[in-house]
This record gives structure tokens, sequence and C-alpha cells, in this order.
């Protein structure tokens, strides 16, 4: 086997971070399955310790990630250039590999079966959010979300994430002539800390707050055809 250089082994490194940047802002972002693994090598925890802005998240963790892979790929090739050969260490990351790929999609094998529903983003949401342990919140509001003159409810919940805190999360409860139906959930954020839910004319709006902020913010929501979804304030009037 042919030994690699340094630089090759960073260049390597490099372009295995894209990918796996590109991947984790995606599933984070969706708040989807993340596997201990992938966690792991990702550096996940230390970034969280940064005190990053809630909205440049994303793009920075994607730098980081880069940045973490490509040392990596510079460590790699300073150990094969100490051996002096490529076999014994790559070896052990190719099946560190597929010990990733096999977690990832063993636990995505696992939500389809729970789900039991077509794939859909909100079915997929709504069956990451039940992976660990949630809790009803509070801030209940009664109100009609579709329209037909039937008191339905809405509410938040939260659940506790190893990596990213308390998350928060938009639900509701419809009801029915079989009893009330629950939504999808729609994510709040993980830094947020809910004042009120109040329900006008089949729009939710929940108040918050974000970190250590005093300054209240308004999400907005609707049950459409039977989802419930974000909308901007331009579009509370229609349902």
């Amino acid at each position: 086997m042919k030994k690699l250089s340094v630089f090759e082994t960073s260049i390597i490194g490099f372009f295995i971070g894209v990918i796996a940047a590109a991947y984790l802002v995606f599933k984070i972002g969706s708040d989807g399955f993340v596997g201990n693994l992938l966690n792991w090598l990702s550096l996940h925890s230390v970034f969280n310790s940064f005190n990053v802005p809630e909205g440049q998240m994303l793009p920075a963790f994607f730098i980081f990630t880069v940045i973490v892979f490509t040392v990596y790929g510079l460590i790699i090739g300073l150990i094969i250039k100490k051996l002096d050969t490529s076999k014994f260490i790559l070896i052990p990351l190719a099946l560190l590999l597929v010990g990733v790929i096999f977690e990832q999609n063993s636990n995505k094998a696992q939500i389809v079966l729970v789900t039991d529903v077509p794939y859909t983003p909100a079915a997929a949401l709504h069956a990451v959010a039940q992976q660990t342990p949630k809790q009803y919140f509070g801030n209940e509001v009664i109100g009609d979300l579709n329209a037909d003159g039937k008191d339905d409810v809405a509410f938040v919940i939260h659940r506790k994430d190893e990596d990213r805190g308390m998350l928060y999360y938009l639900t509701a409860a419809i009801e029915s002539e079989a009893g009330k139906t629950g939504t999808d959930l729609i994510f709040l954020g993980n830094k947020v800390n809910p004042q009120s839910i109040s329900i006008t004319n089949g729009t939710i709006n929940v108040v918050f707050t974000t970190g250590n902020s005093t300054t209240t913010e308004n999400f907005y929501a609707q049950v459409i055809n039977g989802n419930l979804e974000k909308i901007t304030a331009t579009t509370t009037s229609s349902i």
C-alpha cells in the first residue's frame, strides 16, 4: 500500500469534514438523530461550550466540523509518517466509519418502525422527539384551531438533550368525534423561555424570551390541512 503523505491525509480529512458537516448541520437543523459516534467525532460537546449566537449556530458548527476533520487528517498523516505505513491506521478508521454508518442507519430504521406512517418531515420530527423522554411543560391554552366550532388545545412540551440542553416544542391536540388527536411538533428552540401562549382566530401565538434576554419574541403557528405549521405574522388571518 502506498504511504499517504501528511498533505494527502489533510486533504482527505478536509473533504470528509465537508461531507460530515453538511450532514450534521442538516440533522441538527431539522432536529434529526445524530449518533453518539458522530457526535463524539465532531466534538459537538466542545462546540457547545462556545458562546455562539443562536442565529450563527449552524454556519459556525459547519466551519468548526470541517476544521476538526482536517486536523484529524493532519494527525493521521503524522502518525502514518511515524509508522512508515498506512494500513495499520487506515483499517481501524475504516471500521470506525462502518460503525458510524451502522449507528445512523439502524436508528433510522427504528424511527420508521415506530412512526408506522408515510415519511414526512413533520412525522420524522415527531419520531425523533420521542427518542428521549419528553414532558409537558405547560402554558396550555384552549381554542378552535381548525374552524370546526370545537375546542382544541395547544401547549408546550420539552425534553432534555445531552448536547443541546432543554429543547422546547409546540404541539396541539385537535378535538374530533373520536376524541382528541395530537398534531406534529414544531421546534421552538433550545435557549428559549416560554412566557405565555394564546389562540386568536385559529392562530397560536407563543411569547418567549431567548437566553438571558428580557426582550420577548412571538412565534405564530396554525393548523393547516391537519398539520401544525409555523407561519409569519402577516399570514395570521388565514387558516
